[in-house]
């Protein structure tokens, strides 16, 4: 899904790209690396989001809550994509 989130440089909402992933992702995409916090727990409302995301954008730092997609969301996890763009997305397990 796509969901605004507002920008720490100008306070305006920009679309951030959040995906729902499984608990296997790290082993699938293995040059994907956490590197603060721990990868999100199947079942809760957490998220994991790019190093880029977590600079770039409000609500995504370490430790940060943000209310979006009719819930409340809690960022457990940065990791680190090596460049790639999923270094500015969020991650979760999806919850359908």
């Amino acid at each position: 899904m796509i969901a605004a989130f507002p920008l720490k440089s100008s306070g305006t909402d920009a679309n951030v790209q959040v995906r729902g992933v499984s608990p296997t992702v790290l082993r699938v995409r293995d040059n994907i690396k956490i590197i603060a916090g721990r990868f999100f727990q199947p079942g809760l409302n957490e998220l994991v989001v790019g190093k880029n995301a977590a600079v770039m954008y409000q609500g995504l730092a370490l430790g940060d809550g943000i209310k979006f997609g009719g819930g409340a969301w809690k960022v457990v996890g940065i990791f680190d994509a090596g460049g790639a763009a999923f270094d500015s997305e969020a991650w979760s397990m999806p919850t359908f």
